[in-house]
């Protein structure tokens, strides 16, 4: 095989490789993306529930001491 009757074959492979290397970087950044959003997400989910018990169990607290 000459490399002058490739006819830019090496070209195409090339800008094959890359598309396929984006692709997965693409791939990967999204799951990365999810993965943090829904960190947050339950994140904020934590302290909403945890500020919600706290405020319960600080008011049931201080009954219980003021019926001493």
């Amino acid at each position: 095989m000459k490399l002058k009757e490739n006819h830019g074959s090496i070209t195409v492979l090339a800008v094959a490789a890359m598309i396929f290397i984006l692709i997965i970087l693409g791939i990967i950044f999204m799951g990365i993306s999810n993965k943090s959003a829904s960190q947050t997400r339950n994140i904020n989910q934590i302290e909403t529930e945890y500020d919600a018990n706290m405020d319960k169990t600080y008011k049931d607290t201080v009954e219980k001491l003021n019926e001493v």
